[in-house]
């Protein structure tokens, strides 16, 4: 009986309140940002931008980023919700918001 209810009480609240939104849906399809430092975790770039956001690298990168501390960084919206980061260099690499 109590699980009726709790189920009840659940499905009464969604109309009412909208679903959380994530950190793909509050981003622009356009940001520029300074790195204010770069990690590498387990093989994939962390990058903590001078405007608090975090981007973490999500497949391998074509070519070296060579990514420092103080470099300008563009990351552009693609196909599906996927992030593009490039830098001081021609190359990009897909990222995701993390922070």
């Amino acid at each position: 009986m109590a699980a009726t209810s709790a189920a009840a009480s659940a499905s009464a609240a969604s109309p009412t309140s909208p679903p959380p939104a994530s950190l793909a849906d509050k981003q622009p399809a356009h940001v520029t940002a300074h790195v204010a430092s770069v990690e590498n975790r387990r093989g994939s770039l962390v990058l903590l931008l001078d405007n608090g956001q975090v981007w973490e690298q999500t497949q391998e990168a074509a070519a070296d980023m060579n990514l420092h501390a103080g470099d300008a960084v563009t990351i552009d919206k693609g196909l599906l919700g996927t992030y593009w980061l490039g830098g001081r260099s021609d190359a990009v690499i897909k990222v995701k918001r993390t922070k």
